[in-house]
């Protein structure tokens, strides 16, 4: 049996595009949902079960009570065998990791899944030495939860928690090449057609609370002036997209400043996926600073434009060194300057190559 596991709507949609090898309701589905529910996905699965992430924080583990009763109702409805196959995007969900742990524990086939940019940046990481809430995290996690498997890497300012290597077959990626974790990586394709009529002299941005990771929010306000001054000169039209986890209380400020620039449009449809709004606005460039989604909607034929790299605070960082890795091993075309990024620019990438095969591909050769 073939199992999947997600965590938000990028997750389905992404498998989506993958799966067209599949047959319908030859998959059995498992939601931890963060972000989950409102995208249009036109797939039916054998069945579906759903479970509530309990990890926010350090203080959260001392719920004691409410972890054990989820990962029990996890153990009465999920029997893996050693046959079966669970495919993953994320291990950095910890209880993505019990779920994961059930399969390893039967020598069941793992696969990850390319989450964005956020496999290939953490996979090309180094981490740094681990602060002590880290550790104690790590610590009762392992003792007290049953976390065997749990390893927690470290950038200098966030915690990440990742699975021993050999758990895993695989990392099934549609770009890159190579990774430092002792994974095998493995190249797949999407069933993607490119959008036509694409808007030369439009440009989506793809904003994110970097402010909750990587700076304060007076310095985000002004890399996104800097950013914005360039920008809306270059094009006709720039529209704005903010990020699923941004509060009201601060899109209200940043709104504010967006007012400033009269060819800058808000994107108010919040419940849209961010391939719906493409498809429906159609501009030909996707900005961000690092979002996953600018890479991400090359394959529909937009350009993707990072910028992160041009600002001091973002480019200091070992999870950034990883993702700068990553563009660079996949030949990425960065932008020299904020003035660069115009009509005439080209990220340089090549999508296709003949090493990529179908999910299912991989999957019938590695058991036969």
């Amino acid at each position: 049996m073939i199992y999947l596991l997600v965590n938000n709507d990028y997750h389905l949609y992404d498998f989506q595009n993958l799966a067209h090898s599949f047959e319908i309701g030859e998959i059995t589905l498992i939601k931890v949902p963060h972000n989950l529910g409102k995208g249009k996905i036109n797939r039916t699965f054998k069945s579906e079960f759903t479970y509530p992430y309990f990890f926010s924080g350090l203080k959260s583990i001392l719920n004691y009570g409410t972890i054990k009763k989820v990962q029990g109702q996890i153990d009465d409805d999920i029997f893996p065998n050693s046959g079966d196959t669970l495919l993953v995007y994320t291990e950095y969900e910890l209880l993505n990791q019990y779920i994961i742990q059930k399969f390893a524990d039967v020598n069941a086939n793992i696969w990850l899944m390319e989450d964005g940019l956020a496999t290939m940046a953490l996979f090309n990481m180094k981490s740094e030495k681990l602060p002590f809430k880290l550790q104690l995290l790590q610590l009762v996690m392992r003792k007290i939860y049953g976390y065997k498997n749990l390893e927690m890497i470290y950038d200098g300012a966030n915690g990440f928690p990742i699975m021993k290597d050999l758990l895993f077959r695989g990392v099934l990626v549609s770009l890159g090449k190579k990774i430092k974790r002792k994974i095998p990586l493995i190249r797949v394709s999407k069933n993607i057609e490119k959008m036509d009529a694409l808007k030369a002299n439009a440009a989506i941005f793809l904003n994110e609370d970097l402010y909750n990771f990587y700076c304060d929010f007076p310095t985000y306000i002004h890399y996104l002036s800097e950013f914005l001054t360039e920008a809306s000169a270059n094009f006709e039209v720039l529209f704005f997209k903010f990020h699923p986890r941004e509060t009201e209380e601060l899109k209200k400020s940043i709104s504010q400043i967006l007012l400033n620039y009269p060819n800058v449009i808000i994107i108010e449809q919040s419940e849209l996926l961010i391939e719906e709004i493409i498809d429906q606005y159609r501009p030909k460039f996707a900005i961000s600073f690092l979002s996953a989604s600018s890479i991400n909607l090359s394959f529909f034929g937009l350009e993707p434009v990072y910028i992160y790299h041009l600002f001091e605070q973002l480019s200091c960082n070992s999870v950034i060194d990883g993702l700068t890795a990553y563009l660079k091993s996949i030949n990425y075309n960065f932008v020299p300057n904020l003035a660069a990024i115009r009509v005439d620019f080209n990220s340089n990438l090549k999508l296709e190559g003949n090493e990529v095969k179908t999910i299912k591909e991989v999957l019938l050769n590695f058991n036969s």
